[in-house]
């Protein structure tokens, strides 16, 4: 078995290796018959260059299995000079790698043409207007979500990515997926 999405914590900095390290995070993975993962970037400080991709990718040799990073996609970023996956956070989420606007979103995207992105869909106009809402429920309502689904398909079809969407919690955003799918 190969897990593809893993929220690994250890980075460069270090401050989450009580949570997990990649060694640990390969014993658990060995013991639950996982022979690979794949981990995403929301760390604090996360891979979004060649240099902390690097970095991290270094921390992964402690691991038992064999780890694919996924660099991640901050404002004004860039692809790194090698071939990665990529996760985006539309909207706000742990850490600070998350947009505040479709715009800003597109217009970082438009340097990653055909590549392997994957989308954290939450609208980031939603959560900023649900935000001190009384529940984590409430303040990350539905339509967040299948709005940012729309959204994420429009950008994967006119950049040409390879694109997934994570987390899909709502029956509209998995039939939208399908509906793309089928196209």
């Amino acid at each position: 078995f190969i897990d593809l999405h893993v929220h690994a914590r250890e980075d460069a900095s270090h401050t989450q290796d009580y949570k997990e390290t990649f060694e640990t995070a390969g014993q658990a993975a060995i013991n639950g018959g996982v022979v690979a993962f794949v981990d995403m970037p929301n760390n604090p400080i996360p891979p979004i260059d060649d240099k902390s991709y690097e970095i991290k990718s270094e921390l992964t040799k402690k691991s038992g299995v064999p780890i694919l990073l996924y660099a991640a996609i901050a404002k004004d970023s860039k692809p790194l000079n090698k071939k990665v996956p990529y996760k985006v956070f539309m909207g706000q989420s742990i850490g600070h790698l998350f947009f505040t606007s479709y715009e800003s979103l597109e217009e970082t995207l438009k340097n990653y043409k055909g590549e392997c992105i994957s989308f954290h869909c939450e609208d980031p106009k939603i959560l900023e207007e649900f935000k001190d809402a009384p529940t984590h429920e409430s303040k990350r309502p539905k339509e967040a979500e299948i709005s940012a689904v729309d959204v994420a398909l429009q950008l994967i079809e006119k950049y040409n990515l390879t694109g997934k969407i994570c987390h899909c919690s709502t029956l509209e955003g998995i039939e939208k997926i399908k509906k793309a799918k089928s196209q």
